[in-house]
C-alpha cells in the first residue's frame, strides 16, 4: 500500500488529502486513515485501485495535522508526515 499525505494551508481554510493506493496483488480490507481526532473507515480497495480520502473541513483543525496513520488487515500500519507545496510570494497564503 501505498499513501500521499498532503496538505495545504493556501487559503483560509486549508486542506488535506490522502491518496491510498493499493500496490499489491489482493484486495486490502478494513482500512482506518486515522487524521487524529477523525477516523475515515474504508472497507475494502481492490489491488491496483486508488482512492482519495479527505476529512470534512469541520472535523479537523488543519494547523495540528502533522501525520496521518494507516492500517488495514494483515499487520498494515502506515504513518505518514504531511507534505505541503512551498509558500511563494504573491500567493494567497504566501509571503507577501
Amino acid at each position: 500500500m501505498d499513501v500521499d499525505a498532503f496538505k495545504d494551508q493556501a487559503d483560509v481554510m486549508g486542506f488535506t488529502r490522502i491518496i491510498l493506493t493499493n500496490t499489491g496483488r489482493s484486495t486490502l480490507t478494513n482500512i482506518v486513515v486515522d487524521f487524529g481526532n477523525y477516523q475515515e473507515r474504508i472497507p475494502k480497495l481492490p489491488s491496483g485501485q486508488k482512492l482519495m480520502v479527505s476529512p470534512q473541513s469541520g472535523d479537523f483543525d488543519i494547523a495540528e495535522l502533522d501525520e496521518v496513520t494507516v492500517t488495514a488487515d494483515n499487520g498494515i500500519h502506515i504513518t505518514k508526515k504531511y507534505r505541503q507545496t512551498p509558500k511563494m510570494p504573491g500567493m494567497i497564503g504566501g509571503m507577501g
